[in-house]
């Protein structure tokens, strides 16, 4: 067998591990922007949480004030 041969597969094993591993890379980048985009969402249901809990806390101190 030629080397010409031996070229060729070795070519075509580089093209498929190429795709594939362009396929996979592709695949993991759409999953990060999905996480990234869900833990932007999360920080802003605490923040609003966070606001929340702020408000009642505030609520609770001016009726425990005015208790006394």
């Amino acid at each position: 067998m030629s080397q010409e041969y031996y070229f060729n597969i070795i070519g075509n094993a580089i093209q498929f591990l190429d795709s594939h591993l362009s396929r996979k890379l592709d695949y993991l980048s759409s999953h990060i922007t999905r996480i990234g985009e869900i833990l932007t969402m999360t920080n802003w249901l605490l923040f609003l949480l966070f606001i929340v809990l702020c408000i009642n806390t505030f609520i609770n101190w001016k009726r425990y004030k005015n208790g006394k």
